[in-house]
């Protein structure tokens, strides 16, 4: 079945630089971290390869509670590719999804929460152990999940106009 348009969700990436000596643990780049984008996707998708042979997030979306849902996403969701994407200097995670059409607002907010569930656990988890290191050999640490985390969805006519980059937080509708 042929994809009809390509809709993501982006969620900001909270990134640190590990330094010896911080107690406490460091302190987030926020606006900051947009210029370490390649190396994060770069590590995100190798990691992503040697764990589930894509980078593909359907196979593991999972809606326990709400199986209609869960088949009503699978019928219109076939692919949901996480990668990176900045606005400005702000570095976000990015879930493009592949879609036969449009998601309803319910649909949206079912997708969020079973994403969400997913940055959470131990998918989530094992990307914030991730040794990241930049060509100057500084040592990242990315977060998918962190309290205050919300999702902005994007119609594929909004942030293909935009470019590669993601818009402002102004636009897109705000998931939480």
């Amino acid at each position: 079945m042929e994809h009809s348009k390509t809709d993501r969700f982006i969620s900001p990436l909270w990134v640190t630089i590990w330094e010896n000596g911080i107690e406490g643990g460091p302190e987030c780049l926020y606006e900051y971290a947009a210029e370490y984008e390649p190396c994060i996707r770069r590590a995100l998708r190798e990691f992503l390869f040697q764990n589930f042979q894509n980078d593909d997030l359907m196979p593991r979306l999972s809606l326990p509670d709400e199986p209609e849902m869960e088949a009503a996403l699978r019928a219109k969701v076939h692919t949901a590719r996480l990668s990176t994407c900045t606005s400005e200097d702000r570095l976000y995670a990015a879930v493009e999804l592949e879609l036969s059409s449009s998601l309803t607002p319910e649909e949206q907010t079912s997708f969020e929460e079973a994403l969400e569930r997913q940055y959470n656990g131990v998918f989530g988890e094992e990307v914030e152990l991730l040794k990241i290191f930049t060509e100057q050999g500084v040592e990242l640490c990315a977060r998918l999940c962190h309290d205050g985390l919300e999702f902005f969805y994007q119609e594929e006519a909004e942030f293909r106009q935009a470019g590669p980059e993601a818009p402002s937080q102004q636009t897109g509708q705000i998931m939480s």
